[in-house]
């Protein structure tokens, strides 16, 4: 059962798109500055699957830490917080890193398109949403500046 409050709704498919593309570009600043020192571990190393490996993993983990801080600090990342989007658990409850990677291992898995399920749900939940017991709200009245 979904807790919603008066002012708040389900996040529209837009609006989701919106923050992505959002987060997505403070992503890549972010992936910028951490890939930093793998142009040192990289050049130093010959070019073997375990390095390539090591990279990816790293950058996956990267992108993890960076969404499941801001959800852990305030259930907004800084794309969600322009576009008025929180993220909250199903029951009201508080959110936790097992929430986190289950939303961030279905949106990467699925690439973004577990945000289409929204289009066909009769209460308007991503995948991810569902497979991880939260749901990504539109809160116009909220005051962002905490």
């Amino acid at each position: 059962m979904t807790v919603y409050s008066v002012e708040t709704k389900p996040a529209s498919l837009f609006r989701r798109l919106g923050a992505l593309c959002y987060d997505s570009l403070l992503l890549l600043g972010v992936l910028f500055i951490a890939a930093i020192p793998l142009t040192f571990f990289a050049l130093e190393t010959r070019e073997d699957v375990w390095v390539e490996n090591f990279i990816r993993a790293y950058l996956i983990a990267v992108c993890f830490i960076y969404f499941g801080w801001f959800w852990g600090h305030g259930g907004q990342t800084l794309g969600m917080r322009a576009w008025k989007l929180h993220l909250i658990r199903d029951d009201g409850g508080k959110l936790g890193w097992s929430h986190f990677a289950k939303r961030f291992l279905t949106a990467w898995v699925t690439l973004g398109f577990g945000n289409l399920t929204i289009l066909f749900s009769n209460k308007k939940h991503a995948l991810q949403d569902t497979l991880s017991s939260s749901v990504l709200v539109y809160r116009p009245s909220v005051n962002n500046n905490r």
